[in-house]
């Protein structure tokens, strides 16, 4: 690997080593929401063990299976 070797320091602000950090302009828009309050779903998580994740499953199975008309 070749490194860049130059006589004058560099004055710019927020150039760094290029590695790593926040990209101006990068990630999603503020502004209108893509899904509305309606269709947003809270994200849930619960411990088991993995003799019951099978059981779990199949329960979940059969109450959305019950709800969708």
């Amino acid at each position: 690997m070749v490194s860049k070797s130059t006589d004058q320091p560099n004055t710019e602000p927020n150039t760094g080593s290029g590695r790593g950090g926040a990209r101006p302009g990068a990630g999603r828009k503020k502004g209108k929401p893509v899904k509305s309050e309606t269709e947003l779903k809270k994200t849930r998580s619960i411990r088991m063990t993995d003799a019951e994740y099978p059981l779990v499953l199949e329960y979940i199975k059969t109450l959305r299976g019950n709800n969708e008309t």
